[in-house]
């Protein structure tokens, strides 16, 4: 009997973890932290927490993309490619791919300089927004929305939500040892 991989469990105990929702969690918990101090926080506070926000996105975006990559490949491409040929393979609306994949672009330009922090990505990280991130978070839902939805139907998945926001807000995992 086969059973099942140690990284595509719900939650985080025993053996069992999800890399990629506890990443997402994490960036949302954040997102509704700023969300909510926006206001009261200085350019700089905000900058920084976008920053660590589009970093967890583009972690928890590059693992599940990642994971769900079909190739017996030893080396895996990066997620711009990884997302491209997962909704070329899949009944997607050429118009809503071709803007998905649009926005993907924009999202892993600052992902990347977010990662590679320099002098040379100073200007691209100046214009980091709140509005901007909240964007890339609806991008991010959408996405993982997309890989759920094929899950379920290609493989029977007995996942148990009709759009990933459901399992972030609902926020059964938000315990002491959690919050760091």
């Amino acid at each position: 009997m086969m059973t099942k991989p140690p990284y595509y469990y719900r939650q985080s105990w025993g053996i069992g973890t999800n890399l990629q929702l506890h990443s997402l969690h994490q960036a949302w918990r954040l997102f509704q932290e700023l969300k909510s101090k926006k206001e009261s926080l200085r350019e700089g506070r905000i900058r920084e927490r976008c920053v660590i926000i589009v970093d967890l996105l583009g972690l928890s975006l590059s693992q599940l993309l990642g994971q769900s990559y079909t190739s017996a490949s030893a080396r895996i491409p990066p997620p711009g490619k990884l997302l491209e040929s997962f909704l070329c393979r899949n009944d997607l609306v050429n118009e809503k791919k071709n803007k998905i994949i649009e926005r993907f672009t924009s999202f892993i330009g600052f992902y990347n300089d977010c990662r590679h922090f320099g002098a040379s990505k100073h200007v691209k990280i100046d214009k980091l927004t709140f509005d901007i991130v909240k964007d890339f978070f609806s991008l991010t839902i959408e996405i993982w929305d997309i890989i759920c939805n094929y899950a379920k139907s290609k493989y029977e998945s007995i996942l148990e939500f009709d759009t990933i926001k459901n399992i972030l807000e609902y926020n059964e995992d938000d315990e002491d040892e959690d919050k760091w």
